[in-house]
């Protein structure tokens, strides 16, 4: 018997672990109304769910969740030490919520595309939340919404806010355009906050709900939970004592790595793809389930393309492309700079945000010592995979790579960009 499957055996067997097991199972409710109607990781029925609990009808709550939820958004985004806001919006948002003991809600979702719309015409006050459970959003996006509000609801009648809800509260990309205006308008706000307060209605006014109302709000945080939205903290320690023991975690990485589901799937077919490439300037790197990765041998051809002393793949190459293929992100294409030579690395890091190119370019981050990622495109996302059947997938990224290692396809393009890169700099 080799060590792998001695390795899998003993902890399948191990009742300490089967014990673990049964409570890791416990933590999640075995039936989920919301996942049962597909809602897990659609934004859509989040953003439904979400819209019924700020509204001010059926549940029972009156204004109490539209109110935390607004208090959470202050807090989150004052205490965001790299965000700004501006306080006189911090100061009329405290006076809305404590002093407009009347307000008359109405939601409308996906109105002039915009999530989440809270108008309150009795305060003349309406809310924008853009509301981003896996996908970030697009360019000018919020900007955007901002502008088709106010000719909906025209500033001088009508006091706006905006909302940007994620699972970890990251800052929006706010264009470059509109970046002064756009920043001192959009708070944020967690999916983390959204837990918690919820919590904190069950905990608080649990005598004062209905059952139909708690169990609303009992199923969709045992979503969040389930969806990996937020963290279950009893559950990670749980998890986090299987890992630590080194018997355990190396049983666990044998399993995983035989995991077949459907992002092993796709990985097997991108590598496979990425094989079949006739172009000669197409060359496999170290790859995974998660990150297939790629290289071209035109830009191998520069000396400090093998300066990365295996501090990312055992190749040493410091430009790599990599498909992103995981549960979190969906299926993203990237090209990095990893670890290397820092004068090649910040040579072709500041050149491609300057150089005319049909490529769009990320333009506005900081260089970083290790990994700087200059390209990103998503393919496929979370959405899509989980919903989609397989050969769908299969052929939606198979037209891409057709697309993307073509003549005038982005892989040439970008080798194009980089060798012009060296050449102004030679």
């Amino acid at each position: 018997m080799n060590d792998k499957l001695k390795r899998v055996k003993e902890f399948i067997y191990e009742d300490n672990i089967q014990n673990k097991i049964y409570e890791i199972n416990n933590h999640v409710k075995a039936l989920n109304i919301f996942e049962i109607s597909g809602m897990g990781h659609q934004e859509v029925k989040h953003s439904r769910t979400l819209g019924w609990f700020l509204g001010d009808k059926q549940h029972g709550l009156k204004n109490i969740f539209l109110n935390e939820f607004l208090k959470a958004a202050i807090h989150t985004t004052t205490s965001t030490s790299d965000y700004f806001i501006n306080e006189v919006i911090i100061d009329k948002l405290q006076k809305y919520i404590y002093l407009s003991n009347n307000k008359d809600i109405e939601i409308l979702y996906e109105h002039q595309n915009i999530d989440i719309l809270i108008i309150d015409n009795m305060n003349k006050i309406v809310f924008i939340v853009e509301n981003k459970v896996f996908a970030s959003e697009s360019d000018e996006q919020l900007s955007k919404y901002r502008e088709s509000i106010e000719k909906l609801y025209p500033i001088a009648e009508y006091t706006h806010f905006g909302l940007f809800l994620t699972p970890s509260g990251e800052s929006p990309r706010l264009d470059a355009v509109n970046y002064e205006k756009n920043r001192s308008f959009y708070m944020l706000i967690t999916y983390e906050d959204v837990k918690n307060l919820l919590e904190k209605i069950i905990r608080n006014r649990n005598h004062f709900l209905s059952n139909e109302t708690k169990l609303v709000i009992e199923h969709y945080l045992d979503l969040l939970i389930r969806s990996n939205i937020v963290p279950n903290t009893e559950l990670e320690v749980l998890c986090k004592e299987i890992w630590k023991n080194e018997e355990y975690s190396k049983a666990l990485d044998i399993l995983n790595e035989y995991k077949v589901d459907k992002y092993s799937e796709l990985s097997d077919f991108i590598q496979e793809k990425i094989n079949e490439q006739s172009n000669d300037y197409v060359i496999p790197d170290d790859s995974t389930k998660s990150y297939i990765r790629f290289a071209d041998s035109r830009i191998d051809d520069i000396p400090e393309q093998k300066s990365g002393n295996k501090q990312w793949t055992k190749t040493n190459r410091v430009i790599l492309f990599e498909f992103v293929n995981h549960s979190n992100n969906g299926l993203i294409i990237k090209l990095h700079i990893g670890p290397g030579n820092d004068i090649f690395r910040k040579l072709i890091f500041d050149g491609v945000k300057s150089i005319e190119s049909k490529i769009k370019y990320y333009k506005g981050k900081e260089f970083r010592k290790k990994w700087n990622q200059v390209f990103t495109h998503t393919i496929i996302n979370k959405n899509e995979i989980n919903e989609k059947p397989i050969d769908e997938l299969k052929e939606k990224i198979n037209h891409y790579l057709i697309d993307f290692f073509s003549e005038e396809g982005k892989f040439n393009l970008i080798s194009n960009d980089i060798d012009i890169i060296l050449q102004l700099h030679k």
